[in-house]
C-alpha cells in the first residue's frame, strides 16, 4: 500500500513537471511568435509598432526577461546572437563584404531588437522606487528604439564605421538600462 501511494506521488510530481515545462516552452514559443510579429510590423508599418506592442503587454503581461533573452538567440544560419554581434560590431567595425553578404539578416536583427525595446518600452515601472524611476526607464527603451534605427541606417549604408558607431551607441543603451534596472 505504501509502495503504491509513492508510485502514485512520484507519478504526480513528473506530471506536475511536464506541465511546467511544457507551459514554459509555451510561453517562449509564443513570446518568440509574437516578437516575430512585431519585428513585421517594424520593418512595414513602424508607426504603428509602439501602440501593437503596448496592446501585447497588456493582454498578455510576458516576463521582460523572456522577451530580452531572445537578443541572446543566432541569427539565421550562426550561433552568434543579436546581442553578441551588437557587442562585437561596436568593438570592431565588420568589413563591407560582410555587411553586403548578411545586410538582409543583420536588417531583421534589427527589426527584432527594435520590437524587443518596444515592448520594454511598454513594460516601464509605474512608479518610483529607490533610484529606480519610470523616466529613466522611457529614455533608456527611447535611445534602444533609436539606436536600432541608425544601426539599420547604417548597415543600409554598407559602411562599417557607420555600423560600429551606431553598434556602439545601441550597446551603450542596453548597457546604461541594465546598470540602473537589472538586479
Amino acid at each position: 500500500m505504501r509502495m503504491r501511494k509513492l508510485r502514485i506521488a512520484g507519478a504526480a510530481v513528473v506530471a506536475f513537471g511536464i506541465l511546467l515545462t511544457t507551459g514554459r516552452a509555451a510561453d517562449e514559443k509564443s513570446i518568440r511568435d509574437k516578437v516575430e510579429e512585431l519585428a513585421g510590423v517594424a520593418a512595414k508599418n513602424p508607426d504603428d509598432l509602439q501602440k501593437k506592442a503596448d496592446a501585447w503587454v497588456k493582454d498578455a503581461n510576458p516576463d521582460l526577461e523572456d522577451v530580452m533573452n531572445l537578443l541572446k538567440e543566432g541569427m539565421r544560419g550562426r550561433t552568434d546572437g543579436i546581442e553578441v554581434r551588437i557587442q562585437n560590431y561596436a568593438k570592431k567595425a565588420p568589413s563591407k563584404d560582410a555587411l553586403k553578404k548578411e545586410k538582409d539578416n543583420l536588417i531583421q536583427a534589427m527589426n527584432r531588437t527594435k520590437a524587443i525595446a518596444a515592448i520594454a518600452a511598454a513594460k516601464k515601472p509605474t512608479k518610483k522606487i529607490g533610484g529606480k524611476d519610470p523616466k529613466d526607464w522611457a529614455e533608456y527603451s527611447e535611445r534602444m528604439i533609436k539606436g536600432t534605427e541608425d544601426m539599420a541606417k547604417a548597415i543600409e549604408s554598407g559602411e562599417p564605421k557607420a555600423v560600429k558607431e551606431a553598434a556602439a551607441k545601441l550597446n551603450s543603451s542596453c548597457t546604461d538600462c541594465h546598470a540602473k534596472f537589472r538586479d
